[in-house]
């Protein structure tokens, strides 16, 4: 009785040996270069701008989500809302922007860089985005839609400017 107690006291701390060296190797993910270039849109920001031939004068705060593999904005004030993310998908080396709004209309967009400039195409080809960092900080918006002839019309140009 003493050997099999003995002997399943030494597989116990075999298996637990070899689980937690398991648990060693797993290394925590880091974000990549492309991932920390999303700091640009990480602050507390006043937009200005024209919608829709109107003014836009609005809030939008932006944070790191867990992890810092995403950033999460929320914009406006009661009555109409915008949530938004954007981050970095390395398979298919593009970055992501999801937004909803609370008047019910939603986009995906795929984005990539090119110097400075970030540009946004929506899944179906109807909207796209240019966001353009500015040297005294912050970054300009142009938003698009393509007409029923393919032409891109301007739908939002904004300023957005640190707080």
């Amino acid at each position: 009785m003493i050997k099999i107690l003995t002997m399943l006291k030494i597989t116990t701390a075999i298996a637990l040996g070899a689980a937690t060296a398991a648990f060693a190797d797993v290394s925590v993910p880091v974000p990549s270069p492309e991932h920390k270039r999303l700091e640009l849109f990480v602050g507390n920001w006043q937009i200005d701008g024209e919608l829709a031939g109107k003014p836009l004068h609005v809030k939008q705060a932006c944070e790191w989500f867990d992890g810092s593999f995403a950033v999460i904005c929320k914009a406006g004030e009661s009555g109409h809302r915008n949530l938004s993310i954007v981050t970095y998908n390395p398979h298919r080396q593009a970055y992501g922007y999801w937004t909803i709004n609370s008047t019910g209309l939603a986009d995906t967009q795929i984005g990539t860089i090119d110097g400075n400039v970030w540009s946004f195409l929506s899944d179906g080809g109807a909207t796209r985005a240019t966001v353009t960092p500015l040297e005294t900080g912050g970054f300009a918006l142009v938003l698009e839609l393509k007409n029923k002839d393919g032409k891109w019309e301007i739908l939002e140009k904004s300023t957005y400017t640190a707080q």
